[in-house]
This record gives structure tokens, C-alpha cells and sequence, in this order.
């Protein structure tokens, strides 16, 4: 009876299962629909973290890998296109890619020229959901950098190129989320042993100046990071544009 109820052979799933091992382009839907549903999970995750804390830094950082995860969703779905079209993809790409930088440099510099708009006390578990995002980045930007190299192909080097960008990015959040969580916390640790000594002049002074000093590390280590993103992610995106017009022009003439 169990057996006229489900057939496991015909069910659709199985069916699903064997299309995504045997069929290339199907396989290829599959990796993208599930990267991008793991970015999204990601994004709601630092929405979540910028409301909850009332982070502005975390909140627009949300909103920046938002229109990423929908810039690769977009080239991801034009993976059969060739020639000029694929080179048109890839420019329009760059170009909706500057348009976020632009905005995600103004949230750098913002950052840069106030510490304490990254700076915050977050919980471990921010610090921690960060570090799985970073790594996974990372990863995803290797494996993207393998596969551009076996294709030669025009859309896996626009993905790819997309990856760079956020696991780029991600470095910075890393930082910023272990000085948040971590620095703050050693800080305040320093706080509580200078009570401790408050009546000790010299002791009290040289505790004070260390706290002082490890701060400063703290936001010059942000702010160097800071650039560095910026730099790189300009490179990026700036190629994209130079490279896809430049290609596309050819197949125009």
C-alpha cells in the first residue's frame, strides 16, 4: 500500500536530485539559487545585528552585500550568454557594482573619520556569525578563481569577480566586529584594573596612557584596513568597466 502511495523512484525530488548530478546547466541553477539563499540569510543576519545594537556600520554593511548578493544573482542567471552579450553583462556589472562602492567608500569614510560608528560593543555571537561569513567569502572566492581559470569564461570572471569584492569587504567587517566584541572587552578589563590602582599616581597614569594607546591601535588598524578596501575595490570594479567596454566595443565593430 505504502508502495502505490510514494513511489521513491518517480518522486519529483529524486527526479530533482538526478537532473542536478547528470545536467551541467542544472547543476549550475543549483550552486547559484543556494549560494544566493545563504547570502540573503547572511544579510538578514547583519540587519539584524545593526538594529540590535543600533549600528549604523553594521546596518549599511547589510544593505551593501544585499545589492551585491543581487548584482551575482543577476550574472549568475546569464550564465549561458557568449560573446558580445556576455561582455555586456559584464560591463553593466561593473558599472552597478561602482554605484555600491560609491556608497560603501562614503560608509568607510564615515567609519574612518568616526571610530565609534564601527566600534561597538557586539555580542560574541556577531563576532562569531562574521567570522563564518569571512571564511565562507574567502572560500567562495578561491573556488570561483579555480573555476574562471578552467572555463576561460566571461560570466564565472564577473562572478568571481563579485566574490573578490565581498570576501574583500568581509576582512574589514571581520576586523571591526573583533575590535567591537573583543577590544572593547579588553578595555573595559583595563577600565576595572585601573580602579584598582586609582590610588597609585604614577600606576594610575601609565594604565590610563595604555588604554589610550590601545585604542589608537584599535582605529588606526580600522582606518588602514579601511583604505586598503577601498583601493582594492576600486581596482576591481574599474577593470570590469575598462575590460567589458573595451571587449564589447570589438564585437560591436
Amino acid at each position: 500500500m505504502a508502495g502505490k502511495l510514494f513511489d521513491f523512484k518517480k518522486s519529483k525530488v529524486v527526479s530533482l536530485v538526478r537532473k542536478i548530478i547528470k545536467e551541467r546547466d542544472t547543476r549550475e541553477k543549483a550552486r547559484l539559487y543556494a549560494s544566493t539563499a545563504v547570502n540573503y540569510f547572511f544579510v538578514a543576519f547583519q540587519l539584524y545585528g545593526g538594529i540590535r545594537y543600533e549600528s549604523v556600520w553594521f546596518t549599511a554593511l547589510g544593505v551593501y552585500y544585499a545589492v551585491l548578493t543581487s548584482v551575482n544573482l543577476y550574472v549568475g542567471l546569464s550564465h549561458e550568454k557568449q560573446g558580445r552579450e556576455a561582455w555586456k553583462i559584464f560591463r553593466i556589472s561593473g558599472w552597478a557594482l561602482t554605484l555600491a562602492n560609491l556608497a560603501l567608500i562614503a560608509i568607510i569614510a564615515i567609519m574612518i573619520a568616526t571610530p565609534g560608528v564601527a566600534v561597538r560593543n557586539y555580542s560574541p555571537i556577531i563576532a562569531a556569525g562574521v567570522t563564518f561569513w569571512t571564511f565562507y567569502l574567502l572560500i567562495s572566492a578561491a573556488i570561483g578563481i579555480v573555476k574562471q581559470w578552467r572555463k576561460k569564461n566571461v560570466i564565472a570572471m564577473a562572478e568571481n569577480s563579485i566574490q573578490l569584492i565581498g570576501a574583500t569587504v568581509s576582512i574589514l567587517m571581520l576586523q571591526t566586529a573583533m575590535i567591537a566584541s573583543y577590544g572593547a572587552q579588553a578595555i573595559e578589563e583595563a577600565r576595572k584594573a585601573l580602579e584598582g590602582v586609582s590610588g597609585i599616581a604614577s600606576a594610575s597614569a601609565e594604565m590610563e596612557k595604555a588604554i589610550d594607546d590601545l585604542i589608537q591601535i584599535f582605529i588606526t588598524s580600522n582606518r588602514i584596513t579601511g583604505v586598503l578596501v577601498i583601493v582594492v575595490v576600486l581596482i576591481i570594479t574599474v577593470y570590469m568597466i575598462v575590460k567589458g567596454s573595451r571587449e564589447y566595443r570589438k564585437f560591436r565593430g
